[in-house]
């Protein structure tokens, strides 16, 4: 695109305001409304998916939904050709990756504040399922004290159109925020924008990014060998409690790290309390506050301590809201038009309540394992060893009387068949791992069939899980199996076919199916 085009039919291109890789962003006339916006085009060349834009443009809509004040206003978006655009509102102030070039690391007081306004917009955008991807320093604005996040839906064409980090248009800033679940071409996730923005504080903290390097390859590899980055080895005047929390949202397992929220919650401590030292905190790990259009129900609180980072985690308070009544302060203020998915049908009481109740079971069932653990091992720690000499019984004889040797052949006596026992742990982790796989398959039942859609996807999941369980209680590769279960549940949620959280709810019953299975 050039300076003085027409897109869209409305929109005229006036002045470059930027370049990146794949695209550019100009500052551009609106000519039915007479006022000015950005637009943001993006190169679609490099990639031979037809269904990119689209995939885009759906996006982009999805994301048009939320109102919130560190979001930027989407206007518009579509395609010509072989290019993607995005019509936005246009902003004063500075990206933070110039700040940092201009004025080398922030304060801890600023970094904190600056975070805690991306979590906050991070909490409303994976509350509606869309994840940004691409969280880093050039795509949050600073205007003072207002902080905006940019380039939804653009985030999604980039990293569709770049094929491999070997491609041309990938750009070094991109692989540095990178988490490692996208390094090894997985599906990303909310988890994913998490550790970006985990990312992105480092840099503020420190002036350059986790893992600094020569190419995109390198650095991509660093994200996925190298332990988390303590800000405190680079700047040790950074507090332990801010240094702890970095650590866990960069944490190398997407399933260890903390929700948007969680993180928005923490920085808004930390940023009421400077210098706080220590905090009482219950971080869950399985569950987040669910941000929902009105007519969405919000998901139980599930509390759940976080494992353990490098240093116990000192500083941080963050508590769920546990009904409506009580959102948490980042609430997204969302828009009463229907959103890309249609109306919204009401919740189904009986099948929630079906949902808990199997959830309870699942909780019992990894309780009965630890004591059937802890009982089994005194019991057979008490019980005396077998001896392993052979039992020699006296035999009379005469005194006078030699013994004599016995002739003829010697027949051996009838063998007994050795019998391997399951150990007690054995069998109670087995019984509380199927406890979890039905867990799995009563939140699955609470899917709606009532359309033909939502029985195909019911019947598409149900086949998904039941492979995935058989190689679960094979123990055949099942982290591995649990894995790409949960990637095909996101692709439903991502593709409308599931809403967000009968998607939560299966995956929060798939947690405690995880809670059994040893890392890989």
């Amino acid at each position: 695109m050039r300076v003085g085009e027409l897109v869209g039919g409305r929109y005229r291109l006036c002045a470059p305001l930027g370049r990146g890789a794949m695209g550019q962003v100009f500052r551009a006339t609106d000519e039915r409304l007479r006022r000015e916006v950005a637009v943001k085009a993006v190169d679609l060349t490099s990639t031979t998916d037809r269904s990119v834009a689209e995939r885009f443009h759906r996006e982009a809509i999805a994301t048009a939904q939320l109102n919130h004040p560190n979001i930027v206003t989407i206007f518009d978006a579509g395609s010509d050709g072989q290019t993607a655009w995005l019509v936005m509102e246009l902003l004063s102030g500075r990206p933070v990756s110039q700040v940092l070039r201009e004025e080398g690391p922030m304060s801890e007081t600023r970094a904190i504040a600056v975070a805690r306004e991306v979590a906050q917009a991070l909490v409303a955008t994976h509350a509606i399922g869309v994840v940004h991807r691409d969280i880093k320093p050039a795509n949050i604005m600073v205007s003072g004290p207002t902080v905006t996040l940019l380039d939804f839906g653009i985030a999604q064409v980039t990293l569709d159109a770049e094929q491999h980090l070997t491609a041309p248009a990938t750009t070094l800033g991109t692989a540095a925020y990178m988490s490692p679940e996208q390094a090894q071409g997985r599906r990303a996730t909310a988890a994913s924008d998490v550790y970006a923005l985990g990312g992105v504080l480092v840099a503020m903290l420190t002036g350059q990014p986790p893992y600094p390097g020569d190419n995109a390859i390198q650095v991509a590899g660093r994200h996925i060998s190298e332990p988390p980055v303590s800000v405190r080895s680079r700047r040790p005047t950074v507090s332990a409690t801010l240094d702890d929390l970095v650590l866990r949202m960069t944490a190398k397992d997407p399933l260890a790290r903390p929700t948007a929220a969680i993180v928005a919650q923490a920085l808004t401590h930390l940023a009421d309390n400077p210098g706080a030292a220590r905090t009482e905190a219950i971080l869950p790990a399985a569950a987040a506050a669910v941000v929902a259009p009105p007519a969405t129900a919000i998901l139980p609180a599930v509390t759940a301590d976080l494992p353990p980072a490098t240093t116990p985690m000192p500083g941080v308070t963050a508590r769920l809201p546990v009904s409506p009544a009580e959102p948490p302060a980042s609430a997204a203020r969302l828009s009463t038009r229907p959103d890309v998915q249609g109306s919204r049908r009401p919740v189904d009481a009986a099948r929630f309540r079906t949902a808990a109740m199997w959830l309870g079971v699942i909780a019992a069932a990894i309780l009965v394992f630890m004591v059937s653990w802890a009982i089994g091992s005194s019991v057979f720690r008490a019980a005396p060893a077998a001896s392993a000499s052979p039992v020699t019984t006296p035999v009379d004889t005469a005194p006078d009387e030699p013994a004599t040797p016995a002739t003829g052949p010697t027949r051996p006596g009838p063998g007994l068949p050795s019998i391997n026992l399951p150990s007690p742990e054995d069998v109670a982790r087995e019984a509380a791992l199927r406890a979890g796989i039905a867990g799995v398959d009563a939140a699955l039942a609470t899917l709606p069939t009532d359309t033909p859609d939502g029985e195909r996807t019911s019947a598409a999941l149900k086949k998904a899980w039941a492979a995935a369980s058989e190689d679960l209680l094979a123990d055949k590769k099942p982290r591995q199996a649990l894995e790409k279960f949960r990637d095909q549940v996101d692709k439903q949620r991502d593709d409308g076919n599931l809403r967000l959280w009968e998607a939560e709810a299966v995956k929060l019953a798939l947690s405690a199916v995880e809670a059994l299975v040893p890392a890989a």
